[in-house]
């Protein structure tokens, strides 16, 4: 076993020529696996909290990205960051491989929020893949890691490798210089998400503590909210939360209505699936099926 993940670390970090990208870093994967759409429609509309990372596995993937509609064919990949708004064009056609991560600087407690200089059309986010082959290395690897129990940290730390090169795809100028430094849409947005993410632990949302919390007057905040949310910020949050929810459920196979429900505060289980129901069409229950998400060991629920 061990030999062979020196196989797929040498496969992916060795320098074949290209150029890679070498911040201090720390990574934390928490999502990675294919997606095989059953039938073909627009995923919800969503502003991204997390990085994430998408390579085609079929001819293309389709999507719009901050209002872009974008096409990223076969042998490239592309990369969205925090405070993105994104919706993914499905197709059963069009199978992806799909990475979800943060990023934080070495020995800090804060997140990245921004790798992309600011004003940088969304179009330009895709890059060819420096090696085509290390995609099914690292599915590999993570299937071995689900059925073999290596330690998270093992993965994370290949796949930032994996990261680095891929980033060194991108042309000079691309890339912020010093993307831990805190810029403009990236850094309201994460002002907000650390402001929902608060509320969603400790159970509780006040539109005047989100006005305290952000500085600025309930006219200012309903502009901000609608900006990036398209709503005002009650109904913000409250859409944030159930997307939280969402994406618990397909990263949890086997969690309960009930789990969840307690997790994220909601009165009782029948209340939060009828909102549930209300917001994406299905039942909770339903999540996984409806959005045909393959776990990362290759098995269909």
């Amino acid at each position: 076993m061990k030999k062979q993940n020196l196989m797929i670390i040498n496969s992916i970090c060795g320098d074949g020529g290209v150029r890679a990208y070498h911040p201090m870093w720390q990574l934390t994967l928490t999502n990675f696996h294919e997606a095989e759409p059953i039938v073909r429609r627009d995923f919800l509309p969503h502003v991204h909290t997390l990085f994430e990372l998408i390579v085609p596995v079929g001819p293309q993937y389709r999507c719009q990205l901050d209002y872009r509609e974008l096409a990223v064919p076969s042998g490239n990949f592309l990369l969205i960051q925090p405070g993105q708004h994104h919706i993914d064009h499905l197709s059963p056609e069009e199978r992806f491989l799909c990475m979800h991560f943060n990023l934080r600087p070495e020995n800090s407690s804060s997140l990245l929020k921004q790798l992309f200089v600011p004003g940088l059309p969304p179009e330009k986010q895709i890059a060819p893949i420096p090696f085509p082959g290390v995609l099914s290395d690292l599915l590999d690897l993570s299937v071995r890691h689900r059925k073999e129990k290596l330690p998270q940290f093992f993965f994370d730390q290949i796949f930032l490798s994996v990261l680095q090169l891929f980033l060194g795809a991108y042309p000079a100028g691309y890339l912020l210089q010093n993307p831990d430094q805190e810029t403009g849409r990236g850094q309201t947005y994460y002002r907000i998400y650390r402001y929902f993410e608060s509320c969603i632990a400790r159970g509780r949302f006040s539109v005047r503590d989100f006005c305290a919390n952000m500085k600025c007057s309930s006219r200012t905040l309903n502009r901000i909210c609608n900006e990036y949310f398209y709503s005002p910020p009650h109904r913000a949050f409250q859409d944030y939360r159930m997307n939280c929810t969402l994406r618990y459920i397909l990263e949890n196979p086997g969690v309960s209505v009930k789990e969840v429900s307690a997790r994220f505060h909601y009165p009782n289980p029948f209340y939060y699936s009828r909102l549930f129901r209300k917001r994406f069409g299905f039942a909770p229950s339903r999540a996984r099926y409806e959005l045909d998400v393959h776990a990362s060991d290759g098995t269909k629920d």
